[in-house]
């Protein structure tokens, strides 16, 4: 009998000093474990975007450096460079029609890839020169500025296939569009 008198006597002066017998958390306890989330999730979820982003320009590089070494296949069998007439967009593959040349075009980017050739003479001496252009359209925003992020390379060469004019390659910056 003494026992449970004793037990009743410990949770009535429990109930006294604002403490239950039950067991769960405080207010305070759960406020703590809320914070900490909270902290965590601050740090980890730009770490995230920028790991996101990284991939993405990874796959931007590797496809542009598979246009270009195309290009030069191409240039090499045909004396000039290829463009399509419609933009490309990701994902997706696409071929040449009078070669065995295959682009592929990741997910959520647009590719326009144009090409040109041009005559000029000087002194009697005509020179043509040609001239690609990609343009990349990504779902990326990496400057900040609230609008999708695009890539824009060239290339220019005279008919001997030697390089004239040629934009970086890496890295990449993204170009101002429509003025903004």
């Amino acid at each position: 009998m003494s026992t449970s008198r004793d037990s009743l006597h410990k949770s009535v002066a429990c109930e006294m000093k604002g403490f239950s017998s039950r067991a769960g958390y405080s207010l305070i306890e759960l406020l703590t474990v809320i914070a900490i989330i909270g902290i965590l999730t601050t740090i980890a979820i730009p770490t995230y975007h920028g790991y996101r982003d990284k991939a993405r320009m990874t796959t931007i590089y590797t496809t542009l450096r598979h246009v270009r070494f195309s290009q030069e296949l191409y240039f090499t069998d045909y004396g000039e460079y290829f463009g399509f007439e419609n933009v490309l967009p990701g994902p997706g593959s696409y071929e040449l029609s009078d070669s065995d040349v295959e682009i592929y075009i990741p997910n959520q980017q647009i590719w326009a890839i144009s090409s040109s050739k041009s005559t000029a003479e000087d002194d009697s001496t005509e020179i043509v020169s040609h001239k690609y252009t990609i343009l990349i359209d990504t779902n990326m925003d990496r400057d900040q500025n609230g609008e999708r992020d695009q890539y824009e390379y060239y290339k220019k060469a005279d008919a001997g296939g030697s390089t004239i004019e040629e934009s970086d390659f890496f890295p990449l910056t993204p170009i101002a569009v429509g003025g903004g």
